[in-house]
């Protein structure tokens, strides 16, 4: 019972680290950029961040909002109009309102850099949460209780039956890598 009080506090401090809410900016950021000083203004939401960018000359607006995958992030410029991009995996696609001009204010890669530079985890974080969520209760269940996982496998099926030490050291490991693999998602 210890056991599994154990695994249900592991899953929820799991969910409440992986919850994507987000802090409180402190102030503007300077980042400096292809040799232009650009102030940022961050103010995170619980799951959006949307924020000022201004280069001495020139205040855009953004709005930074995690996807599956990447994010997509959207630029207003001063005149109204507005370009868009978001990832999806390995690549990603956008576009521009009908009124953008391309060249006359600064463009939307640069803005993008500035605005992912110290930027928001979740920018490039896990593609899909959920499965990383799955990945580390299955993993901690499986290293945590080894017998009850052999259980809801095979020792239902069998009437006095009892998993051997390798098979209980098998669970162990596996869990570990689960555990392992899951973490490592998070973490890229």
């Amino acid at each position: 019972m210890k056991k599994l009080l154990a695994v249900a506090a592991a899953v929820l401090l799991l969910f409440c680290a992986c919850s994507g809410k987000a802090e409180q900016a402190g102030g503007p950021e300077v980042v400096i950029q292809d040799g232009v000083t650009y102030t940022l203004e961050r103010q995170n939401g619980e799951r959006d961040q949307t924020g000022t960018l201004s280069d001495g000359t020139y205040t855009y607006t953004y709005a930074l909002s995690p996807r599956s995958g990447g994010y997509r992030l959207e630029i207003t410029y001063p005149d109204g109009s507005s370009s868009w991009w978001e990832t999806t995996g390995n690549g990603g696609y956008g576009g521009w309102s009908d009124n953008y001009t391309e060249g006359k204010y600064a463009d939307h890669w640069t803005l993008r850099d500035v605005i992912l530079e110290g930027g928001p985890a979740y920018a490039e974080g896990p593609g899909n949460l959920w499965l990383v969520v799955l990945l580390a209760a299955l993993g901690g269940f499986n290293l945590l209780l080894p017998r009850a996982s052999w259980y809801l496998s095979y020792g239902w099926r069998y009437k006095n039956a009892e998993p051997s030490d390798l098979v209980l050291a098998i669970n162990r490991i596996g869990g570990g890598a689960i555990l392992a693999v899951a973490l490592l998602l998070l973490l890229l």
